[in-house]
């Protein structure tokens, strides 16, 4: 047998060395096409869909604000017509109301004028059918007061 002396210890070299060397390549081989070459398939695999998902969310997230930002010019384009539609539709309806405004004024003002025609007809009658009355009164009281002048000048 030989015989090496490594850090103290010997080591025999006979042919259960090379079994036990043979058994490790075999378990070596075997748990290589078992265990580690899967489990680095897996591992790829992984990384892989890792990189594609991290891809399609960067995508996804550019996407996102391009539409975020078309939504932001959509919402403000929507909102500057609508404020010139409540424009046009206030500006209509002071329209309609200054329309309105004058058709009622005019209406006001026409009948105003016939109100003050009629007044000034009653007026007119009253003053007509007071007249006889009015020259009655005047009639008494000139006489009453030339009565009284030519009684006062006899005494």
């Amino acid at each position: 047998m030989h015989s090496v002396f490594v850090l103290g210890a010997i080591i025999d070299l006979d042919a259960s060395f090379l079994v036990q060397i043979f058994l490790f390549l075999a378990l070596f081989v075997t748990l290589n096409i078992l265990v580690f070459q899967p489990m680095l398939k897996l591992y790829e695999r992984r990384r892989g869909e890792t990189e594609g998902n991290e891809e399609e969310s960067r995508e996804s997230r550019e996407r996102a604000e391009e539409l975020d930002t078309a939504y932001h010019a959509v919402l403000a384009k929507a909102e500057g017509e609508g404020v010139d539609l409540r424009n046009a539709k206030r500006d209509e309806a002071l329209k309609v109301e200054a329309e309105v405004l004058a058709v009622a004024r005019v209406k006001a003002s026409e009948r105003f004028e016939a109100e003050l025609v009629r007044h000034s007809q009653e007026v007119d009658k009253a003053r007509k059918d007071a007249e006889p009355v009015v020259k009655q009164l005047a009639d008494e009281i000139v006489s009453g007061l030339t009565g009284r002048m030519s009684g006062s000048g006899g005494q």
